[in-house]
């Protein structure tokens, strides 16, 4: 199948369209998350971490930057660190996120020298 550079140009701009859309809506997802988390500990801001697992986010080349912008955008009130699981199941990356929670470094991630519970 032949295309011309038209036809390329097209194809390449939806799928930036759909990735960047993907990425606007996992952050959507998550930004509530963290600002419902942040609400519910009565905190002006919250710092914690985030387990992420999938092809998609460790090799599509905007995608990573287009999610971590996005939420930075809508939940500025909340710094989320993100950790890669790489053993390809959902699994990891909640253990990656427990795990990532209770490192000394959470100390610094609630802001007040005390790990978050």
């Amino acid at each position: 199948v032949r295309c011309s550079e038209d036809d390329a140009r097209v194809v390449s701009l939806v799928c930036d369209t759909i990735s960047s859309r993907s990425a606007h809506l996992c952050a959507a997802a998550l930004a509530a998350i963290a600002n419902r988390i942040r609400l519910n500990k009565a905190k002006d801001n919250l710092k914690t971490a985030v387990g992420v697992d999938g092809t998609v986010y460790k090799k599509h080349p905007n995608f990573r930057h287009k999610l971590e912008d996005a939420v930075a955008f809508l939940a500025p009130e909340c710094d989320l660190k993100f950790y890669i699981s790489e053993d390809g199941s959902g699994k990891g990356a909640a253990m990656v996120t427990a795990v990532a929670q209770r490192q000394p470094h959470s100390r610094l991630m609630n802001g007040n020298g005390e790990e978050d519970r």
